[in-house]
């Protein structure tokens, strides 16, 4: 996947030492009355393939309790 720089969002800066983690571009939305740090992707061909062929969508989270997220999909761009 891709990271998009929408319109409405803030870098954040990879932090320090991590080598293996860029920077975001996050924007704060409410969904369902909750505030979320929302990040945009764009799936490369080949994962648009998969998708088109079945292949679902994966979330990892890093962390010892799951926090409150959500994964949907976006408006496509006119």
């Amino acid at each position: 996947m891709m990271p998009l720089r929408p319109s409405n969002s803030q870098k954040y800066v990879a932090p320090a030492g991590r080598d293996a983690v860029g920077s975001l571009h996050i924007a704060v939305e409410t969904h369902d009355g909750m505030r979320f740090l929302v990040s945009k992707w764009e799936p490369t061909p080949d994962e648009l393939a998969r998708l088109n062929a079945g292949a679902p969508v994966v979330l990892g989270i890093s962390a010892p309790r799951h926090p409150v997220v959500f994964v949907s999909v976006g408006v496509p761009p006119e």
